[in-house]
């Protein structure tokens, strides 16, 4: 009999968390009486890599987990087992309001990236406005609550590379303590995963005293919570920044030099694979135009992925494509051999994708916190003689960097020391700033 409260497991991005879960899922099955484990997720193409990595270890696991289709599967699933099972799904396809689907006791929930969503275990009445500009109220239940309530005798671990404290988000609050620790520190340590190094180009964009502060000011946001506030400040901000980060001169100046950045620097390094991370699906498309006008032999060599909207100019939808088309996308980055080696991103790609390959990643979105610490590890992991990713950062992300390393390294402080963030030698480079 417990709380629900399995724990939490902080293993960091790259390091082999899947395997993790497959082994904690083995171990289980030894200690439980016949338990049924259910995998959550909180996106489509998370829950299809986890699943697919489980379905590989099947032999090992002794059964062939299940991935639920729909909320009438899931259902199906869960109503009526009296044992065994692992079942896969996301958190979106249980229900508010319904009945439990199980009572047992014997039932696992791992959670995988639990400091995305899964919070919220109390009813909280929102204010919206209607279409005639009326006030109406609004009853929300969290997704912590609403799953639960499904599952009430469950008991729920966390798995993530990210655990954050914040207000009504607190991955230990909802999951309980940490039952292990495997932090960026030990994992650089134990070759693991890979240093990754920092080299700042703002200078380059020549950007005025008044666009500088108008991306520190949108940091500072970032580190708030999304109340009413701060979600009316952003909304003015977001237009600013568009206006100033889409700037036709600055999309030139970041083009060309990230074009000569990565012929002098990166394209022969390892298999030249690299990522731009955009500020904006409108600012991907002209990065996209305009390193294509500067190399026109390029067509290859890089491609777009991010979502696509109804709304969207034509031109953009040759270039967003369809699922088959993002899928080819990821197909095609993932092959070192294939032509394809630039990515431009949004936010597509940043979690849960890896290319281990990958060695460089140039930045131009302000990020904070787990956001920018999901996104950096994706330069992180071990490859051939790799020695480490490198990170180009446009919008001065120096600072959220480093609030954001030291919060997720504090855990580990008094086993491993304080963490120096100091400059090393980087092939090809004077100095850089290496930042884990």
């Amino acid at each position: 009999k417990t709380d629900g409260k399995g724990g939490v497991f902080w293993h960091t991005q790259g390091s082999g968390k899947s395997l993790s879960m497959v082994f904690y899922a083995h171990l289980l099955q030894k200690v439980l009486d016949s338990p049924t484990i259910i995998v959550m997720t909180d996106r489509i193409d998370l829950d299809d890599q986890l699943y697919m990595q489980f379905v590989k270890c099947a032999a090992f696991l002794r059964q062939t987990p299940v991935q639920a289709e729909s909320k009438e599967h899931l259902k199906s699933l869960l109503i009526g087992r009296s044992a065994n099972g692992i079942i896969f799904t996301t958190m979106f396809k249980f229900e508010r309001g319904e009945r439990p689907l199980s009572e047992r006791r014997n039932i696992i929930v791992m959670a995988d990236e639990a400091h995305r969503g899964q919070y919220g275990f109390d009813e909280k009445i929102v204010m919206t406005e209607n279409e005639y500009g009326e006030k109406e109220a609004h009853a929300v239940v969290g997704n912590a609550r609403v799953i639960r309530d499904a599952l009430p005798n469950a008991t729920f671990v966390g798995f993530t590379g990210t655990p954050i404290a914040a207000k009504d988000r607190n991955t230990r609050e909802v999951f309980g303590d940490y039952i292990d620790i495997y932090d960026m520190t030990q994992a650089v340590a134990d070759g693991a995963t890979r240093p990754v190094y920092y080299e700042s180009r703002v200078i380059h964009l020549k950007l005025d005293q008044k666009a500088l502060a108008l991306i520190d000011s949108t940091y500072d946001v970032l580190e708030q919570q999304a109340d009413s506030s701060t979600i009316e400040k952003s909304k003015k901000m977001l237009g600013q920044m568009e206006s100033v980060l889409g700037a036709d001169s600055t999309i030139q100046s970041l083009c060309e030099d990230i074009v000569t950045h990565y012929e002098e620097y990166r394209a022969n390094l390892l298999t030249g694979k690299a990522m731009i991370v955009a500020y904006s699906r409108a600012i991907a498309i002209k990065i996209y135009h305009k390193i294509l006008e500067l190399r026109p032999n390029w067509n290859e060599k890089i491609g777009v992925v991010m979502t696509g909207g109804n709304n969207d100019p034509e031109d953009w939808k040759e270039i967003i494509g369809t699922k088959a088309h993002k899928e080819e996308l990821a197909r095609k980055f993932k092959d070192n051999s294939d032509p394809m080696k630039i990515a431009i991103v949004v936010d597509m790609w940043l979690t849960g994708f890896d290319v281990p390959s990958l060695a460089t990643m140039y930045i131009y979105k302000p990020m904070h916190g787990y956001n920018l610490m999901q996104a950096i590890a994706r330069v992180n992991r071990v490859f051939k003689d790799k020695e480490g990713g490198l990170i180009v950062d446009y919008v001065g992300i120096a600072s959220a960097l480093k609030a954001a390393m030291k919060e997720y390294t504090k855990r580990d402080q008094s086993k491993y020391g304080d963490m120096d963030i100091a400059k090393t030698a980087y092939p090809k480079f004077q100095e850089k700033l290496q930042v884990c």
